[in-house]
């Protein structure tokens, strides 16, 4: 990318994008098989850290593919890791958290 402009997940109203963005992470969800699948954000780099562990013991272990989608900002052009700090959620420490749970899943993406 260069200066700026949009990439394919850019959100609905970024400069530039008129297309509603690709959800990697739906997409992924959307394989009816046993998968490892996250979401992590650069601005925290011990969770990415135990999220590539984790992943990569998983793919060891011969259990299904291992995806991971890192968010991290252009911190040229559109730095905007306070903004991201205040939205991320650890979706692990919600009441009720079942990653097995394909529907829940779903629903909090």
């Amino acid at each position: 990318m260069t200066k700026g402009q949009p990439s394919p997940t850019s959100q609905i109203g970024f400069e530039g994008n008129i297309e509603k963005p690709f959800d990697a992470i739906l997409t992924a969800l959307s394989i009816p098989a046993p998968n490892f699948i996250a979401r992590t954000f650069s601005g925290d780099p011990k969770t990415l850290t135990a999220v590539l562990k984790e992943a990569l013991e998983f793919n060891r272990a011969h259990r299904g593919f291992a995806f991971i989608e890192d968010l991290s900002p252009c911190v040229t052009y559109n730095d905007t890791y306070k903004l991201w700090r205040e939205r991320v959620v650890d979706v692990s420490k919600l009441p009720g958290y079942n990653p097995s749970d394909r529907k829940a899943m779903f629903r909090l993406c």
